[in-house]
């Protein structure tokens, strides 16, 4: 039996103009995840804050992203329909003054050494 494919999408997420790093990062922790874990038909759904994003917006050079978000969904289907949800709608209301912009593309995940130790977190506790 074959597996069916499931779409990976990846997210790079850039802070709201004005707004601290400290300031998105506690906003993404406190609100806006907790929206989007609430978009339907996500199986995994993993946040990779950077350590070390643009402190301010430079017109010489490419911002380096607040963040980046993995969401792996159940099928093709839920990827056409996820956009049309009322939980992707408000998970899209909250971007504004928290994040300017994002950039999504569809990757393929191999894992080549699996993480023994992974983070996983409810109500944020990352170690």
């Amino acid at each position: 039996m074959t597996t069916p494919y499931r779409p990976t999408l990846m997210f790079e997420v850039y802070r709201w103009a004005g707004t601290t790093p400290e300031q998105f990062r506690e906003h993404y922790r406190e609100v806006h995840a907790q929206l989007g874990k609430k978009i339907p038909g996500i199986l995994w759904y993993e946040t990779f804050l950077n350590e070390q994003p643009t402190p301010t917006w430079q017109a010489q050079e490419r911002p380096r992203p607040d963040a980046y978000v993995i969401m792996k969904l159940e099928s093709e289907e839920v990827l056409e329909e996820m956009r049309k949800t009322d939980e992707w709608r408000i998970a899209k209301e909250d971007d504004i003054g928290f994040a300017s912009h994002s950039f999504s593309q569809r990757v393929e995940r191999i894992t080549w050494i699996a993480d023994t130790e992974p983070v996983v977190v409810d109500d944020y506790s990352a170690g």
